[in-house]
Protein backbone atom coordinates (compact mmCIF):
# COMPACT_ATOMS: atom_id res chain seq x y z
CA UNK A 1 0.00 0.00 0.00
CA UNK A 2 2.75 2.40 0.66
CA UNK A 3 4.51 1.84 -2.86
CA UNK A 4 4.59 5.40 -4.83
CA UNK A 5 5.11 3.87 -7.88
CA UNK A 6 1.49 1.87 -7.80
CA UNK A 7 0.33 5.05 -7.18
CA UNK A 8 1.82 7.38 -9.16
CA UNK A 9 3.74 5.77 -11.41
CA UNK A 10 7.50 5.90 -12.97
CA UNK A 11 8.90 9.01 -11.43
CA UNK A 12 10.10 9.99 -15.07
CA UNK A 13 6.33 10.56 -15.97
CA UNK A 14 6.32 13.74 -13.74
CA UNK A 15 9.37 15.52 -16.24
CA UNK A 16 8.77 16.68 -19.70
CA UNK A 17 9.08 14.38 -22.68
CA UNK A 18 12.34 15.33 -23.63
CA UNK A 19 13.39 13.87 -20.25
CA UNK A 20 12.17 10.64 -20.60
CA UNK A 21 14.35 7.59 -21.20
CA UNK A 22 14.93 6.16 -24.99
CA UNK A 23 13.83 2.38 -24.79
CA UNK A 24 13.50 0.01 -27.89
CA UNK A 25 10.89 -1.26 -29.10
CA UNK A 26 9.50 -4.17 -30.99
CA UNK A 27 6.16 -4.89 -33.45
CA UNK A 28 6.19 -8.99 -33.90
CA UNK A 29 3.07 -9.29 -36.41
CA UNK A 30 3.05 -12.76 -35.68
CA UNK A 31 2.51 -12.54 -31.91
CA UNK A 32 -0.11 -10.11 -32.48
CA UNK A 33 -2.40 -11.58 -34.73
CA UNK A 34 -1.91 -15.12 -32.12
CA UNK A 35 -3.09 -12.32 -29.73
CA UNK A 36 -5.60 -11.11 -31.75
CA UNK A 37 -9.71 -12.06 -29.91
CA UNK A 38 -11.87 -14.54 -31.79
CA UNK A 39 -15.31 -14.08 -31.99
CA UNK A 40 -15.10 -10.64 -30.45
CA UNK A 41 -18.21 -9.28 -28.37
CA UNK A 42 -20.56 -7.01 -30.43
CA UNK A 43 -19.81 -3.51 -28.97
CA UNK A 44 -23.30 -1.96 -28.31
CA UNK A 45 -22.02 1.42 -27.23
CA UNK A 46 -19.23 3.01 -26.87
CA UNK A 47 -18.01 6.63 -25.35
CA UNK A 48 -15.38 6.97 -27.92
CA UNK A 49 -16.66 6.99 -31.56
CA UNK A 50 -14.22 7.39 -34.40
CA UNK A 51 -16.83 7.96 -37.09
CA UNK A 52 -17.45 11.23 -37.82
CA UNK A 53 -20.84 10.78 -39.16
CA UNK A 54 -21.84 9.89 -35.70
CA UNK A 55 -22.77 12.37 -33.42
CA UNK A 56 -21.44 11.65 -29.92
CA UNK A 57 -24.06 12.23 -27.67
CA UNK A 58 -22.85 14.85 -24.32
CA UNK A 59 -21.97 12.64 -21.59
CA UNK A 60 -20.65 14.13 -17.98
CA UNK A 61 -18.13 12.29 -17.45
CA UNK A 62 -17.00 13.77 -13.81
CA UNK A 63 -20.88 12.98 -13.38
CA UNK A 64 -19.88 9.62 -13.51
CA UNK A 65 -16.58 8.86 -12.10
CA UNK A 66 -17.70 11.48 -9.14
CA UNK A 67 -16.40 10.10 -5.82
CA UNK A 68 -19.36 10.95 -4.19
CA UNK A 69 -21.44 8.67 -6.03
CA UNK A 70 -19.62 6.04 -4.57
CA UNK A 71 -19.87 5.61 -0.39
CA UNK A 72 -18.07 3.38 1.70
CA UNK A 73 -17.48 0.76 -1.70
CA UNK A 74 -21.46 1.04 -1.98
CA UNK A 75 -23.35 2.80 -4.15
CA UNK A 76 -25.76 5.55 -3.39
CA UNK A 77 -29.71 4.43 -4.60
CA UNK A 78 -30.25 7.71 -4.70
CA UNK A 79 -28.79 8.66 -8.27
CA UNK A 80 -30.30 6.04 -10.06
CA UNK A 81 -33.52 8.30 -11.36
CA UNK A 82 -36.12 7.63 -13.65
CA UNK A 83 -34.55 10.54 -15.95
CA UNK A 84 -31.48 8.47 -16.10
CA UNK A 85 -33.24 5.38 -17.25
CA UNK A 86 -35.24 7.19 -19.65
CA UNK A 87 -31.81 8.74 -21.49
CA UNK A 88 -30.18 5.09 -20.99
CA UNK A 89 -32.78 3.85 -23.11
CA UNK A 90 -32.45 6.32 -25.46
CA UNK A 91 -28.86 5.89 -25.87
CA UNK A 92 -29.19 2.36 -26.13
CA UNK A 93 -32.14 2.50 -28.99
CA UNK A 94 -29.65 5.54 -31.13
CA UNK A 95 -26.96 3.02 -31.06
CA UNK A 96 -29.29 -0.13 -31.98
CA UNK A 97 -30.78 2.40 -35.37
CA UNK A 98 -27.37 2.95 -36.40
CA UNK A 99 -26.39 -0.63 -36.65
CA UNK A 100 -29.16 -2.07 -38.01
CA UNK A 101 -30.83 0.45 -39.94
CA UNK A 102 -28.30 2.24 -41.50
CA UNK A 103 -29.84 2.83 -44.81
CA UNK A 104 -32.96 4.04 -43.04
CA UNK A 105 -31.56 6.18 -41.22
CA UNK A 106 -29.12 7.83 -44.19
CA UNK A 107 -32.86 8.34 -46.03
CA UNK A 108 -34.76 10.33 -43.23
CA UNK A 109 -31.91 12.69 -42.64
CA UNK A 110 -31.97 13.95 -45.94
CA UNK A 111 -34.90 15.25 -45.36
CA UNK A 112 -37.16 12.75 -46.22
CA UNK A 113 -39.84 13.09 -44.07
CA UNK A 114 -41.41 9.22 -43.95
CA UNK A 115 -39.56 5.92 -45.55
CA UNK A 116 -41.52 3.01 -46.59
CA UNK A 117 -40.29 -0.20 -45.59
CA UNK A 118 -42.22 -3.33 -46.53
CA UNK A 119 -45.56 -2.82 -45.21
CA UNK A 120 -44.52 -0.33 -42.30
CA UNK A 121 -43.91 3.03 -42.67
CA UNK A 122 -40.86 4.87 -40.57
CA UNK A 123 -40.23 8.55 -39.52
CA UNK A 124 -37.78 10.48 -37.00
CA UNK A 125 -39.66 11.89 -34.08
CA UNK A 126 -37.87 15.11 -32.47
CA UNK A 127 -34.88 12.85 -30.07
CA UNK A 128 -33.83 11.67 -33.32
CA UNK A 129 -35.87 7.70 -32.79
CA UNK A 130 -37.05 6.12 -35.64
CA UNK A 131 -40.52 5.12 -35.32
CA UNK A 132 -43.27 3.36 -36.99
CA UNK A 133 -46.11 5.40 -37.78
CA UNK A 134 -49.41 4.26 -36.97
CA UNK A 135 -53.03 5.35 -38.11
CA UNK A 136 -54.18 5.42 -34.79
CA UNK A 137 -53.19 9.64 -34.36
CA UNK A 138 -57.38 10.08 -32.94
CA UNK A 139 -57.29 7.35 -30.51
CA UNK A 140 -56.61 7.88 -26.79
CA UNK A 141 -53.34 5.76 -27.04
CA UNK A 142 -50.38 7.17 -25.48
CA UNK A 143 -47.37 8.36 -28.12
CA UNK A 144 -45.79 4.81 -27.90
CA UNK A 145 -48.87 2.49 -28.48
CA UNK A 146 -49.57 4.52 -31.79
CA UNK A 147 -46.38 5.12 -33.26
CA UNK A 148 -43.86 2.55 -31.45
CA UNK A 149 -40.29 2.41 -31.89
CA UNK A 150 -38.42 0.22 -34.38
CA UNK A 151 -36.17 -2.76 -33.20
CA UNK A 152 -34.66 -5.42 -35.18
CA UNK A 153 -35.27 -9.35 -34.46
CA UNK A 154 -31.76 -10.42 -34.25
CA UNK A 155 -29.92 -7.97 -30.97
CA UNK A 156 -28.84 -8.45 -28.02
CA UNK A 157 -30.55 -5.16 -26.72
CA UNK A 158 -34.28 -6.62 -28.24
CA UNK A 159 -33.06 -10.10 -26.80
CA UNK A 160 -32.40 -8.44 -23.02
CA UNK A 161 -35.87 -6.31 -23.62
CA UNK A 162 -37.98 -8.92 -24.36
CA UNK A 163 -36.95 -10.93 -21.45
CA UNK A 164 -37.40 -7.71 -19.30
CA UNK A 165 -40.73 -7.71 -20.49
CA UNK A 166 -41.59 -11.45 -19.84
CA UNK A 167 -40.37 -11.08 -16.33
CA UNK A 168 -43.14 -7.52 -16.10
CA UNK A 169 -45.87 -9.70 -17.37
CA UNK A 170 -44.87 -12.63 -14.49
CA UNK A 171 -43.39 -15.14 -17.00
CA UNK A 172 -46.64 -15.09 -18.71
CA UNK A 173 -46.92 -16.56 -22.86
CA UNK A 174 -45.99 -15.06 -26.02
CA UNK A 175 -48.98 -12.91 -26.04
CA UNK A 176 -48.70 -10.95 -23.19
CA UNK A 177 -45.54 -10.01 -23.78
CA UNK A 178 -45.55 -9.24 -27.13
CA UNK A 179 -48.65 -6.92 -26.36
CA UNK A 180 -46.36 -5.44 -23.35
CA UNK A 181 -43.87 -4.54 -25.35
CA UNK A 182 -45.98 -3.33 -28.36
CA UNK A 183 -47.19 -0.95 -26.08
CA UNK A 184 -43.45 0.97 -26.76
CA UNK A 185 -41.97 -1.04 -29.11
CA UNK A 186 -42.39 -2.84 -32.81
CA UNK A 187 -40.21 -5.16 -33.20
CA UNK A 188 -40.09 -6.85 -36.81
CA UNK A 189 -41.20 -10.54 -36.50
CA UNK A 190 -41.89 -10.02 -32.84
CA UNK A 191 -44.03 -13.36 -32.25
CA UNK A 192 -41.35 -15.09 -33.46
CA UNK A 193 -38.73 -13.21 -31.55
CA UNK A 194 -40.67 -13.08 -28.52
CA UNK A 195 -41.05 -17.49 -29.11
CA UNK A 196 -37.70 -17.87 -29.52
CA UNK A 197 -36.85 -16.06 -25.81
CA UNK A 198 -39.53 -17.23 -23.90
CA UNK A 199 -38.11 -21.27 -24.88
CA UNK A 200 -34.99 -20.18 -23.20
CA UNK A 201 -36.96 -18.92 -20.04
CA UNK A 202 -34.87 -21.17 -17.19
CA UNK A 203 -37.92 -20.24 -14.99
CA UNK A 204 -40.83 -21.55 -17.65
CA UNK A 205 -38.64 -24.73 -18.33
CA UNK A 206 -38.23 -25.26 -15.36
CA UNK A 207 -42.28 -25.45 -14.82
CA UNK A 208 -43.73 -25.85 -18.31
CA UNK A 209 -40.64 -27.97 -20.17
CA UNK A 210 -41.61 -31.06 -21.65
CA UNK A 211 -39.93 -34.10 -21.46
CA UNK A 212 -37.68 -35.11 -24.21
CA UNK A 213 -39.13 -37.74 -26.70
CA UNK A 214 -37.48 -40.80 -26.93
CA UNK A 215 -34.79 -42.15 -29.74
CA UNK A 216 -36.22 -43.70 -32.80
CA UNK A 217 -37.95 -46.45 -31.89
CA UNK A 218 -36.29 -50.03 -32.78
CA UNK A 219 -38.31 -52.90 -34.25
CA UNK A 220 -40.89 -54.81 -32.06
CA UNK A 221 -39.95 -57.60 -30.47
CA UNK A 222 -40.78 -61.14 -32.16
CA UNK A 223 -43.31 -61.96 -29.57
CA UNK A 224 -45.15 -59.01 -30.45
CA UNK A 225 -45.60 -59.87 -34.11
CA UNK A 226 -45.83 -63.78 -34.33
CA UNK A 227 -48.37 -65.09 -36.21
CA UNK A 228 -48.54 -68.24 -34.02
CA UNK A 229 -50.74 -69.58 -32.35
CA UNK A 230 -52.76 -67.66 -29.35
CA UNK A 231 -51.33 -67.14 -25.91
CA UNK A 232 -48.27 -68.95 -27.19
CA UNK A 233 -46.35 -65.62 -25.92
CA UNK A 234 -48.20 -64.14 -22.80
CA UNK A 235 -47.66 -61.40 -20.44
CA UNK A 236 -48.75 -62.11 -16.40
CA UNK A 237 -49.26 -59.36 -14.08
CA UNK A 238 -51.36 -58.66 -11.52
CA UNK A 239 -54.17 -56.41 -10.42
CA UNK A 240 -56.26 -55.30 -7.02
CA UNK A 241 -57.01 -55.99 -4.51
CA UNK A 242 -60.45 -56.49 -4.59
CA UNK A 243 -62.51 -57.56 -1.74
CA UNK A 244 -65.61 -60.15 -1.31
CA UNK A 245 -67.80 -61.04 1.11
CA UNK A 246 -67.36 -64.15 2.96
CA UNK A 247 -68.76 -65.02 5.98
CA UNK A 248 -69.86 -61.60 6.99
CA UNK A 249 -66.99 -60.78 6.66
CA UNK A 250 -64.40 -58.85 4.06
CA UNK A 251 -61.42 -60.64 2.49
CA UNK A 252 -58.85 -59.72 -0.28
CA UNK A 253 -58.54 -61.52 -3.33
CA UNK A 254 -56.39 -60.29 -6.55
CA UNK A 255 -56.72 -60.51 -10.25
CA UNK A 256 -53.93 -62.53 -12.04
CA UNK A 257 -54.01 -61.38 -15.98
CA UNK A 258 -52.22 -63.05 -18.80
CA UNK A 259 -52.29 -61.19 -22.32
CA UNK A 260 -51.62 -62.73 -25.18
CA UNK A 261 -48.22 -60.63 -26.95
CA UNK A 262 -49.72 -60.40 -30.22
CA UNK A 263 -53.51 -61.22 -31.00
CA UNK A 264 -54.09 -58.88 -27.51
CA UNK A 265 -56.67 -61.51 -26.08
CA UNK A 266 -56.79 -62.04 -22.36
CA UNK A 267 -57.43 -64.70 -19.72
CA UNK A 268 -58.65 -63.18 -16.18
CA UNK A 269 -58.11 -65.31 -12.83
CA UNK A 270 -59.06 -64.81 -9.33
CA UNK A 271 -56.53 -65.53 -6.76
CA UNK A 272 -57.20 -65.87 -2.80
CA UNK A 273 -53.48 -64.72 -2.20
CA UNK A 274 -50.30 -63.68 -3.88
CA UNK A 275 -48.30 -67.06 -2.63
CA UNK A 276 -46.64 -69.11 -5.35
CA UNK A 277 -49.26 -71.83 -4.42
CA UNK A 278 -52.05 -69.81 -5.76
CA UNK A 279 -50.65 -68.02 -8.62
CA UNK A 280 -49.30 -71.91 -9.64
CA UNK A 281 -52.76 -72.83 -9.08
CA UNK A 282 -54.17 -69.91 -11.74
CA UNK A 283 -51.18 -70.73 -14.06
CA UNK A 284 -52.55 -74.42 -14.27
CA UNK A 285 -56.00 -73.52 -15.05
CA UNK A 286 -54.85 -70.99 -17.58
CA UNK A 287 -53.02 -73.80 -19.36
CA UNK A 288 -55.54 -76.26 -19.41
CA UNK A 289 -57.99 -73.65 -21.23
CA UNK A 290 -55.48 -71.81 -23.50
CA UNK A 291 -52.27 -74.21 -24.06
CA UNK A 292 -48.92 -74.06 -22.51
CA UNK A 293 -47.01 -71.08 -23.80
CA UNK A 294 -43.95 -71.04 -24.81
CA UNK A 295 -42.75 -67.55 -23.27
CA UNK A 296 -43.86 -65.89 -20.29
CA UNK A 297 -43.44 -61.76 -20.46
CA UNK A 298 -43.24 -60.48 -16.99
CA UNK A 299 -42.46 -56.97 -14.71
CA UNK A 300 -38.90 -57.37 -13.51
CA UNK A 301 -38.76 -58.56 -10.08
CA UNK A 302 -37.36 -55.45 -8.43
CA UNK A 303 -40.63 -53.58 -10.24
CA UNK A 304 -43.54 -55.17 -8.56
CA UNK A 305 -42.87 -52.59 -5.24
CA UNK A 306 -46.06 -51.16 -5.88
CA UNK A 307 -48.22 -54.20 -5.47
CA UNK A 308 -46.56 -56.37 -2.72
CA UNK A 309 -43.51 -57.57 -1.94
CA UNK A 310 -44.66 -61.13 -1.83
CA UNK A 311 -45.38 -61.12 -5.49
CA UNK A 312 -41.16 -60.93 -5.46
CA UNK A 313 -41.01 -64.68 -3.99
CA UNK A 314 -43.52 -65.58 -6.82
CA UNK A 315 -40.83 -65.14 -9.75
CA UNK A 316 -38.08 -66.46 -7.01
CA UNK A 317 -39.87 -69.43 -5.66
CA UNK A 318 -38.44 -72.59 -6.67
CA UNK A 319 -41.52 -74.28 -7.00
CA UNK A 320 -42.53 -72.08 -9.91
CA UNK A 321 -39.42 -72.35 -11.12
CA UNK A 322 -39.54 -75.93 -11.65
CA UNK A 323 -42.81 -76.07 -13.24
CA UNK A 324 -41.61 -73.85 -15.88
CA UNK A 325 -38.26 -75.91 -16.77
CA UNK A 326 -40.35 -78.90 -16.42
CA UNK A 327 -42.96 -77.44 -19.01
CA UNK A 328 -40.07 -76.28 -21.04
CA UNK A 329 -41.63 -72.81 -20.24
CA UNK A 330 -39.46 -69.77 -20.92
CA UNK A 331 -39.96 -66.74 -18.26
CA UNK A 332 -38.79 -63.75 -19.55
CA UNK A 333 -38.20 -60.27 -17.63
CA UNK A 334 -38.15 -56.90 -18.95
CA UNK A 335 -35.32 -54.56 -18.11
CA UNK A 336 -35.48 -52.75 -14.56
CA UNK A 337 -36.92 -49.22 -14.35
CA UNK A 338 -38.39 -49.24 -18.05
CA UNK A 339 -42.42 -50.14 -17.62
CA UNK A 340 -43.00 -49.30 -21.10
CA UNK A 341 -41.48 -53.02 -22.04
CA UNK A 342 -44.20 -54.14 -20.17
CA UNK A 343 -47.25 -51.74 -22.34
CA UNK A 344 -49.12 -54.08 -23.87
CA UNK A 345 -50.28 -55.84 -20.81
CA UNK A 346 -50.09 -52.74 -19.09
CA UNK A 347 -53.03 -51.47 -21.06
CA UNK A 348 -54.58 -54.23 -21.04
CA UNK A 349 -54.58 -54.23 -16.89
CA UNK A 350 -56.28 -50.74 -17.46
CA UNK A 351 -59.20 -52.21 -19.36
CA UNK A 352 -60.04 -53.95 -16.72
CA UNK A 353 -59.01 -52.27 -14.01
CA UNK A 354 -61.73 -49.55 -15.43
CA UNK A 355 -64.09 -52.04 -16.34
CA UNK A 356 -64.29 -53.58 -12.76
CA UNK A 357 -64.77 -50.14 -11.22
CA UNK A 358 -67.55 -49.15 -13.64
CA UNK A 359 -69.55 -52.27 -12.46
CA UNK A 360 -68.80 -53.00 -9.36
CA UNK A 361 -68.42 -49.48 -7.75
CA UNK A 362 -68.60 -49.61 -4.13
CA UNK A 363 -70.18 -52.86 -3.94
CA UNK A 364 -68.92 -55.78 -2.13
CA UNK A 365 -69.58 -59.30 -4.20
CA UNK A 366 -69.38 -62.70 -2.76
CA UNK A 367 -66.49 -64.82 -4.64
CA UNK A 368 -68.80 -66.78 -7.27
CA UNK A 369 -70.15 -63.22 -7.90
CA UNK A 370 -66.89 -61.30 -8.47
CA UNK A 371 -65.77 -64.34 -10.39
CA UNK A 372 -68.61 -64.47 -12.75
CA UNK A 373 -68.55 -60.76 -12.96
CA UNK A 374 -64.80 -60.99 -14.46
CA UNK A 375 -65.38 -63.61 -16.58
CA UNK A 376 -67.69 -61.26 -18.42
CA UNK A 377 -65.22 -58.72 -18.62
CA UNK A 378 -62.73 -61.25 -19.85
CA UNK A 379 -65.16 -62.12 -23.10
CA UNK A 380 -66.19 -58.22 -23.12
CA UNK A 381 -62.73 -57.37 -23.69
CA UNK A 382 -61.81 -60.38 -25.83
CA UNK A 383 -64.55 -58.82 -28.79
CA UNK A 384 -63.20 -55.77 -28.60
CA UNK A 385 -61.63 -54.66 -32.18
CA UNK A 386 -58.45 -54.54 -33.71
CA UNK A 387 -58.99 -53.34 -37.00
CA UNK A 388 -61.88 -50.80 -38.57
CA UNK A 389 -65.29 -51.63 -39.13
CA UNK A 390 -65.36 -51.58 -43.21
CA UNK A 391 -68.21 -50.71 -45.02
CA UNK A 392 -70.15 -53.65 -46.90
CA UNK A 393 -72.93 -53.69 -48.90
CA UNK A 394 -74.18 -56.87 -47.85
CA UNK A 395 -73.53 -55.99 -44.40
CA UNK A 396 -71.78 -59.21 -43.19
CA UNK A 397 -68.55 -58.16 -42.26
CA UNK A 398 -66.95 -57.13 -39.21
CA UNK A 399 -63.97 -55.75 -37.61
CA UNK A 400 -61.56 -58.82 -36.67
CA UNK A 401 -61.17 -59.04 -32.76
CA UNK A 402 -59.43 -61.42 -30.77
CA UNK A 403 -62.19 -63.95 -30.52
CA UNK A 404 -61.84 -64.56 -33.67
CA UNK A 405 -58.62 -65.80 -33.79
CA UNK A 406 -59.03 -67.69 -30.72
CA UNK A 407 -62.72 -69.13 -31.56
CA UNK A 408 -63.19 -68.01 -34.93
CA UNK A 409 -66.27 -66.02 -34.07
CA UNK A 410 -67.45 -63.42 -31.42
CA UNK A 411 -68.19 -65.35 -28.32
CA UNK A 412 -70.63 -62.82 -26.98
CA UNK A 413 -73.30 -63.39 -29.71
CA UNK A 414 -74.35 -66.44 -31.39
CA UNK A 415 -73.20 -67.17 -35.20
CA UNK A 416 -74.62 -66.20 -38.02
CA UNK A 417 -75.40 -68.93 -40.31
CA UNK A 418 -74.97 -66.75 -43.17
CA UNK A 419 -71.73 -65.60 -42.55
CA UNK A 420 -70.28 -69.94 -41.35
CA UNK A 421 -72.83 -71.74 -42.98
CA UNK A 422 -70.70 -74.40 -44.27
CA UNK A 423 -71.28 -74.67 -48.49
CA UNK A 424 -71.67 -78.33 -48.38
CA UNK A 425 -73.99 -80.36 -46.78
CA UNK A 426 -72.09 -82.53 -45.09
CA UNK A 427 -71.78 -83.63 -41.28
CA UNK A 428 -68.34 -85.01 -40.92
CA UNK A 429 -66.22 -84.06 -38.03
CA UNK A 430 -63.51 -84.31 -40.97
CA UNK A 431 -64.74 -81.81 -42.86
CA UNK A 432 -65.52 -79.02 -40.35
CA UNK A 433 -62.14 -79.51 -38.95
CA UNK A 434 -60.85 -78.55 -42.18
CA UNK A 435 -63.62 -75.80 -42.18
CA UNK A 436 -62.42 -74.53 -38.92
CA UNK A 437 -58.70 -74.38 -40.05
CA UNK A 438 -59.53 -72.47 -42.75
CA UNK A 439 -61.95 -69.85 -40.79
CA UNK A 440 -58.84 -69.29 -38.48
CA UNK A 441 -56.12 -69.58 -41.38
CA UNK A 442 -58.46 -66.75 -42.86
CA UNK A 443 -58.30 -64.36 -39.36
CA UNK A 444 -54.69 -65.20 -39.03
CA UNK A 445 -54.07 -63.42 -42.65
CA UNK A 446 -57.09 -60.66 -41.69
CA UNK A 447 -54.37 -59.94 -38.97
CA UNK A 448 -51.59 -59.77 -40.62
CA UNK A 449 -53.01 -57.98 -43.18
CA UNK A 450 -54.62 -55.26 -41.52
CA UNK A 451 -53.39 -55.31 -37.29
CA UNK A 452 -49.96 -56.27 -38.32
CA UNK A 453 -49.52 -53.57 -40.56
CA UNK A 454 -50.90 -50.94 -38.45
CA UNK A 455 -48.21 -51.72 -36.10
CA UNK A 456 -45.62 -50.24 -38.55
CA UNK A 457 -45.75 -46.51 -37.88
CA UNK A 458 -44.21 -45.11 -35.39
CA UNK A 459 -46.51 -43.61 -32.78
CA UNK A 460 -44.88 -40.93 -30.79
CA UNK A 461 -41.27 -39.70 -32.82
CA UNK A 462 -42.44 -36.79 -34.09
CA UNK A 463 -45.22 -35.19 -31.21
CA UNK A 464 -44.17 -31.90 -30.40
CA UNK A 465 -44.30 -30.06 -26.77
CA UNK A 466 -46.76 -26.89 -25.78
CA UNK A 467 -45.28 -24.33 -27.92
CA UNK A 468 -42.10 -25.85 -28.83
CA UNK A 469 -40.56 -28.45 -31.04
CA UNK A 470 -39.30 -31.77 -28.84
CA UNK A 471 -36.03 -32.87 -29.92
CA UNK A 472 -35.00 -36.83 -29.53
CA UNK A 473 -31.42 -35.50 -28.32
CA UNK A 474 -29.97 -33.52 -25.47
CA UNK A 475 -27.39 -31.10 -26.60
CA UNK A 476 -25.09 -29.50 -24.63
CA UNK A 477 -26.12 -25.73 -22.99
CA UNK A 478 -30.08 -27.73 -22.85
CA UNK A 479 -31.70 -26.98 -19.23
CA UNK A 480 -33.08 -30.36 -18.38
CA UNK A 481 -34.22 -31.48 -14.83
CA UNK A 482 -32.66 -34.53 -13.44
CA UNK A 483 -35.89 -37.14 -12.00
CA UNK A 484 -35.51 -39.08 -8.98
CA UNK A 485 -37.47 -41.85 -7.92
CA UNK A 486 -37.53 -40.75 -4.44
CA UNK A 487 -38.51 -37.29 -4.96
CA UNK A 488 -40.92 -35.63 -7.23
CA UNK A 489 -38.55 -33.00 -8.89
CA UNK A 490 -34.92 -31.98 -8.28
CA UNK A 491 -33.78 -29.13 -9.95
Amino acid sequence: MNNRTWWNGPSFLQQGSENWPDLPTSFDVESANAERVKNSTTIVHSLVTTSRQVATPNIDLEAIISPERVKSSQRSEENLTAEGISKAKQIWTKTVRMQCFPQEWKELTKGIKEVRMKQIILYLDTQGIIRCKGRLGESSLSEGANNPILLPAKHKYTTSLISEYHKVVHHNGIRETLNAIRQTYWIIRGCESVKKVIRRCVLCLKFEGKPYTSSVQPDLPGERVSDGLPFIHTGVDFAGRLYVQSNSQQRKVYLCLYTCASTRAVHLEITEDLSAVSFLQSFRRFTSRRGLPSTILSDNAKTFKSASAEIKKIVRCEEVQTYMVNNQIQWKFIVEKAPWWGGFWERMVGITKRCLKKTIGRSTLTFEELRTIVVEIEGTINNHPLTYMYDDVEGVSQPLTPAHLIYGRQIIKGPSQRQFEIPNANKSLTRRAKYQFKLLNDFTRQWRREYLLGLREHSNCSREGHGQSRRTTVKPGDIVILKDDLTHRIW
